[in-house]
């Protein structure tokens, strides 16, 4: 696609530069120096810093237009986030084209939008996105803090939106000095947040003369989600108002293409990688943090060891806070005891170091302690799997951990803290050095924690036995210390049984099956389909077409009438396998063109035998024939290129 006249983009005569080939990167530095370049302040990879990436290339490596870009983006998912978090909606008409017109044509430095009801009406409130954006940017320098000197999520969002200060005293644990502390207010340590009316226009003619780059990017969802790489898909959409593919926010992008991902069988997303759901440092090979809405897509309903198998070693080691290739040196086989992150010496340490070490000191004067780490590998990473599916995270753990096996410990007996003689009411033992409360460092199931408890430390802590880790886990709940999960969320107790693990795994089964003969029917050839309506035409002659219509319509039951030794004979058909167990036997008998019978031997069962030999491949022949079948009721006959092309063949043949 040519990039358009880049003076169609501004009509506004304020503007500085007249011209806009004259508004150039190095005209947008001298008026705005912090354009000049951008920090990602860690070394970590995700869904936003893969979205960086990809513009970057698209843009020639334009960091000056990714900064205003950063801005932008933050404006767009900061009314994302707005309307899912606290249930209003803001007015209909807000789009990122509406958004360009309001930073070039508005007369004012806010971005004002009314609040509507659940019925479209306006409510009389008004909010400015600028302000989100600041509330979301302090949200984030909040969780720079040390968990139990934060603002809590409901405290913050009263104080910023009243105006108030946002001011916590700090004391850096390195200075030994009592009287050593001093005082932030977290309105003043974020970047602001605005957009000048040149720096539009200009981020607007870098999408216009990059239209190629970022219409081969609009493409990427789908193979992107096919090699286990979804945080590189969505950046780029098309849009209809503007006639050109432009950028879009993070949460755009992740909803683009997680709303393709949800619909996929359990088993392919277990196979999923972990820079899918969180913070991976590549150094280490580490997940320093989980993205719980993300975590809950790809493995919320992996619930049985044979969905779980799926699994890469690299997930299972980082969900339990080990880098890939790492063995803890702490994992006790014998006790059944498991320390995460081996109080220091797990590559996590470094991981957690790399991804925090910069924000935290920009927000509060030193970086990450090791006491803060080792609550995060609690927190962060284990506490978020663990509540979201216990199940799966228990299964994840046994394997990394080479304590018992998979499907011992996700059974009701091990889960609840059971068993013949109560073998698992204090089996496996998980040591953590995370908060706890004081004088409790050793607990098992029994010991019931207050979320209104104060008296807490770092420290060493030993959990005995699975209801002691929920147990645990549900008090920093409580807390609001496990973060995307609210206090209000329920850990599952219980576990599965043999049989219910049977029926979920015949449930999956059948998932995999229909993915398969969709893209079964995807990737077939003009010779497959031709091959396929020539069998069916050979097995059922004229009945062929109102055969397959009624039948994969799913209304009503069809039936041929076949003669047989001289008599008719009437078939019905109740369901697709009547119909393939039919097409074996008939495969076995009827006369078939030896173009079409090799083809279907050749093509269907990657052989190079002649015509002699279909009765030899008969079953294989009529097993793919069932999985087209298969798959076209999945697709809809009739609305797929190939099952046209099947109609077409059947109604010339």
């Amino acid at each position: 696609m040519e990039a358009k006249d880049p003076k169609i983009f501004t009509k506004n005569p304020d503007l500085l530069y007249k011209k806009v080939e004259d508004l150039d990167t190095f005209g947008i530095v001298e008026a705005n120096p912090r354009r000049a370049e951008f920090d990602w302040k860690d070394e970590t990879s995700y869904v936003d810093k893969a979205q960086d990436v990809t513009l970057l290339a698209a843009t020639q490596y334009n960091y000056t237009w990714l900064s205003v870009h950063h801005d932008i983006r933050d404006i767009l998912d900061a009314y994302t986030k707005y309307s899912a978090k606290f249930g209003k909606k803001l007015s209909k008409d807000f789009s990122p084209e509406r958004l360009y017109q309001m930073l070039e044509f508005g007369t004012s430095d806010r971005l004002v939008f009314n609040v509507n009801d659940d019925f479209g009406q306006a409510t009389g409130e008004q909010v400015d996105l600028y302000d989100l954006v600041r509330f979301s940017r302090i949200q984030e320098a909040n969780h720079m803090l040390e968990p139990r000197n934060r603002f809590t999520d409901s405290e913050l969002e009263q104080k910023f939106f009243l105006g108030e200060p946002l001011i916590k005293k700090i004391k850096n644990p390195a200075v030994y000095a009592e009287n050593e502390i001093s005082e932030i207010d977290l309105r003043t340590v974020i970047a602001d947040c605005t957009v000048s009316r040149e720096e539009i226009v200009y981020y607007k003619k870098i999408i216009a003369d990059n239209q190629l780059a970022l219409q081969m990017d609009s493409n990427l969802r789908d193979p992107s989600i096919t090699i286990h790489h979804a945080e590189n898909g969505g950046h780029s959409q098309f849009s209809g108002e503007l006639g050109l593919y432009i950028p879009v926010g993070v949460e755009a992008a992740k909803g683009y293409v997680r709303a393709d991902v949800k619909k996929q069988p359990a088993g392919f997303k277990a196979k999923g990688h972990v820079h899918e759901i969180g913070w991976y440092e590549e150094n280490t090979s580490t997940l320093v943090k989980i993205e719980a809405q993300a975590y809950e897509i790809w493995r919320g309903a992996v619930k049985s060891t044979r969905t779980h198998e799926q699994t890469d070693v690299r997930m299972y080691h980082n969900l339990v806070g080990l880098s890939s290739g790492e063995h803890n040196p702490f994992s006790d086989r014998k006790r059944m005891s498991f320390h995460f992150g081996s109080n220091g010496k797990g590559k996590i340490y470094s991981a957690m170091k790399n991804h925090y070490n910069e924000k935290m000191n920009d927000v509060r004067g030193y970086g990450i302690t090791k006491d803060e780490i080792g609550d995060k590998i609690a927190t962060d990473v284990v506490g978020v799997a663990f509540a979201l599916n216990p199940i799966d995270w228990v299964m994840s753990f046994s394997l990394a951990s080479g304590i018992s096996s998979p499907q011992d410990l996700i059974r009701p007996e091990a889960m609840k803290g059971e068993g013949k003689s109560g073998e698992w009411s204090k089996k496996p033992v998980f040591i953590f050095d995370a908060l706890h409360v004081k004088g409790f460092d050793d607990v098992d199931k029994t010991y019931q924690f207050d979320p209104n408890e104060t008296n807490t430390g770092y420290g060493k802590i030993t959990l005995r036995g699975i209801p002691a880790l929920r147990n645990y886990f549900q008090w920093r709940i409580e807390r609001g210390e496990i973060p995307g999960i609210e206090r209000s969320f329920n850990i599952a107790a219980d576990g599965v049984t043999k049989e219910e693990e049977d029926r979920i795994d015949l449930k999956e089964k059948e998932a995999e099956d229909k993915l398969k003969n969709k893209e079964l029917l995807k990737e077939w050839s003009v010779t497959e389909v031709d091959a396929f309506a020539e069998i069916t035409k050979a097995v059922f002659g004229d009945q062929a077409t109102a055969l397959l219509e009624t039948l994969l319509s799913g209304i009503g039951a069809p039936s041929v009438v076949m003669e047989e030794n001289g008599k008719e004979k009437t078939y019905t058909f109740n369901d697709l396998k009547s119909l393939t167990d039919f097409v074996t036997k008939k495969l076995e008998k009827t006369d078939i063109s030896a173009d079409i019978a090799n083809t279907l031997v050749r093509s269907w069962t990657h052989a190079t035998s002649d015509v002699s030999e279909v009765k030899k491949y008969a079953s294989q022949i009529s097993h793919l024939y069932s999985m087209v079948l298969y798959g076209m009721k999945e697709v809809g006959l009739s609305l797929h290129k190939n099952g046209k092309r099947v109609l077409d063949k059947l109604g010339n043949s």
